[in-house]
């Protein structure tokens, strides 16, 4: 009998603890319904295999919570991108050529959000440049990804819990960072092209600035990236679809 009472005991012990998990968990996503910064990406020329990667991509991501100091891992919020987890073999960029790999395209998912990141003035503190430009986004505002190589991570310096939104269709990926609400901060990223070349050793250095507005209307410009894209001398638009 008295092992009875406290096998009961010890289960509603658990049911109560995981009711107020799930209370502030939904507390912590009634918070998160104004939109800080946003950012969104054309799939129109991606093949469909790279498409489905994408959705199937950002589908893992939406809806996650960061907290206050916490840092986000792309590749610990996606996983492997095999066959194994759903992923289909399609064009991605592989030591600077195009070729099918599994889980090609994704990382227009990690791109698009880490531009997201930018502009809702987050720390990022690992990010990782495609070896040649991609038409998904503007040079210098990529983020490529790959399992145990290179990894996208972004601290929330915001002060509160925030959620990541994303969503996709067959023309456009959107990614929203949403928190409590605040004025519209203005946030600017701007790049600057130092130099370019037709040359496989040489190529193209990115500059790319954040402009983060000050409390007297003033801005302060901070380095974001240094990036170097390789150029083959045989391409005179150096842009690869990934």
């Amino acid at each position: 009998m008295m092992r009875t009472v406290k096998t009961v005991f010890a289960i509603l012990v658990v049911i109560i603890i995981a009711g107020a998990g799930i209370a502030v968990m939904a507390l912590w996503d009634s918070a998160c319904v104004s939109k800080i910064a946003s950012f969104s990406t054309d799939l129109a020329p991606r093949t469909p295999q790279q498409r489905h990667n994408i959705l199937r991509a950002a589908s893992k991501i939406d809806g996650m919570l960061i907290r206050p100091g916490e840092e986000f891992s792309f590749y610990n919020a996606v996983g492997l991108c095999g066959m194994e987890q759903g992923f289909e073999r399609a064009p991605t960029i592989v030591a600077g050529e195009l070729r099918p790999e599994w889980g090609g395209g994704v990382c227009q998912v990690s791109s698009t959000l880490y531009n997201a990141a930018l502009l809702a003035g987050l720390r990022v503190t690992e990010r990782h440049a495609h070896s040649r430009r991609v038409s998904s986004v503007p040079p210098g505002r990529d983020a490529t990804t790959a399992f145990g190589i290179a990894d996208l991570k972004f601290v929330n310096t915001t002060g509160n819990t925030i959620r990541i939104k994303a969503s996709a269709t067959s023309a456009r990926l959107a990614i929203s960072i949403l928190g409590k609400s605040r004025e519209k901060s203005d946030i600017q990223i701007i790049t600057q092209i130092l130099s370019r070349g037709r040359s496989t050793i040489g190529g193209e250095t990115v500059l790319t600035y954040r402009l983060m507005p000050l409390a007297d209307g003033s801005f302060r410009r901070d380095l974001i990236s240094n990036d170097l894209y390789s150029i083959p001398a045989y391409a005179d638009n150096n842009e690869v679809k990934r």
